[in-house]
């Protein structure tokens, strides 16, 4: 009962569906070395105003380099769209061996689908064949086709290294920028430990202005040489060496004085 009472929780939303991720689940399953996959492909060159989303060609003799082309679709709307144009995917399918529609659960429905069309099912980025797609009867691919299909692929080539490249500059300029954060990191402690060492000196010394820069560095600089601050030739230890020093001179005056009081007069 108390569940009857407690307010209904919205259900979590997936995330939307890109076409972008179907056609990267597409490109790790029909790949090298089997497959040679091409992404918008048009029916006659680079005039063409119908393209498929895909085109892979099996580069195997054993499966007769068959041709298969994939509608992608990740959005419900858009499919409806696609149905309203039956014959716009028909310049590209009828030089293709099997035809795929490409699409998470949801976009469609089964009845929808043409009976010469398999089913690729997207999910959590993989593919799943939910219908395999019946062998269809070719029409001869033309030259054209074939140009289309290479300059596609040199096109998606050359897409590839420039990300490769900018993705390795972008590399290089955050490596580069984290060493000067680094370096500019260090010189700031190192700067600021000599500044409070100064302002300590300051602070115990005093600061004159009779007493020039050079006369304090050549003081600091003698009391240092002089070992005054040594851990063991520091003040305590000079102090004893000094009254060593003196004892002997009395000692020696003593001495001398007691020479001086047993001479004979001439």
């Amino acid at each position: 009962m108390t569940d009857l009472l407690e307010p209904l929780q919205p259900k979590p939303k997936s995330a939307a569906v890109t076409t972008g991720a179907i056609m990267v689940a597409l490109r790790e399953r029909f790949c090298a070395p089997e497959f040679a996959f091409f992404e918008e492909v048009g029916d006659s060159g680079s005039g063409s105003a119908v393209y498929a989303d895909g085109v892979a060609i099996n580069m195997w003799a054993s499966r007769g380099y068959a041709i298969t082309g994939f509608e992608v679709k990740a959005s419900r709307s858009d499919w409806l769209r696609e149905l309203k144009q039956p014959g716009k995917s028909e310049p590209v399918l009828s030089k293709c061996d099997y035809w795929y529609l490409v699409a998470p659960d949801g976009v469609y429905k089964d009845d929808e689908i043409p009976i010469s069309w398999g089913v690729l099912d997207f999910k959590d980025g993989k593919l799943r064949e939910k219908r395999k797609p019946p062998k269809l009867e070719p029409k001869p691919v033309t030259r054209a086709f074939v140009a289309q299909m290479f300059r596609r692929g040199h096109g998606k080539e050359e897409r590839d290294i420039s990300d490769r490249v900018n993705k390795a500059l972008q590399d290089d300029r955050l490596k580069m920028q984290q060493r000067i954060d680094e370096a500019v990191k260090y010189k700031t402690r190192e700067l600021r430990e000599k500044a409070e060492k100064w302002e300590l000196f300051v602070k115990e010394v005093g600061e004159h202005e009779w007493v020039s820069a050079p006369d304090v560095v050549r003081a600091v600089k003698a009391v240092q040489v002089a070992g005054v601050t040594g851990t063991y030739s520091g003040i305590n230890d000079l102090l004893q060496k000094m009254r060593w020093s003196l004892k002997s001179l009395e000692e020696a005056a003593a001495a001398f004085a007691h020479l001086h009081e047993g001479r004979d007069p001439a």
